[in-house]
């Protein structure tokens, strides 16, 4: 399966996805896939991928930006929970995008953890010319 890119301009990749804007010149938006069809996100400023750290298939492992090579630490599946609101999963680990502790403090660490559709796995896609802003809810 080919996956999809999003392209991101990340604000503080080291310690924050909180605010990412994300466009294509595909103009890719998840809803307009399959369910379990994949997403590189990448960070228009480095070109770099989305990453957990490491291929880690644990819980708490740090999600960082990295050298896109496609692998499935890479590839990020967008499921829609309702209200323009999606859970994010590594395809490697099928663990989610999380928001540590439920920080809402800039330069909370993102790290993956068991799913569990709380408020710091949920994430909006926010339309702007040209791309989306993705934000922790």
């Amino acid at each position: 399966m080919v996956m999809k890119r999003l392209v991101a301009v990340a604000t503080a990749l080291t310690a924050s996805l909180t605010a990412w804007t994300a466009a294509s010149a595909q103009d890719v938006h998840p809803s307009d896939y399959a369910p379990g069809a994949s997403f590189e996100i990448v960070a228009s400023h480095s070109g770099r991928c989305v990453d957990v750290s490491g291929v880690s298939y644990e819980p708490g492992a740090a999600v960082h930006q990295w050298g896109c090579h496609g692998g499935d630490n890479q590839a990020w599946l967008f499921e829609h929970l309702g209200h323009g609101e999606y859970a994010i999963s590594a395809r490697h680990s099928g663990l989610c995008l999380d928001v540590t502790g439920s920080g809402t403090e800039n330069g909370t660490p993102i790290i993956q953890w068991s799913c569990h559709e709380g408020a710091n796995q949920r994430w909006r896609l926010q339309a702007l010319p040209g791309g989306y802003n993705l934000v922790s809810v």
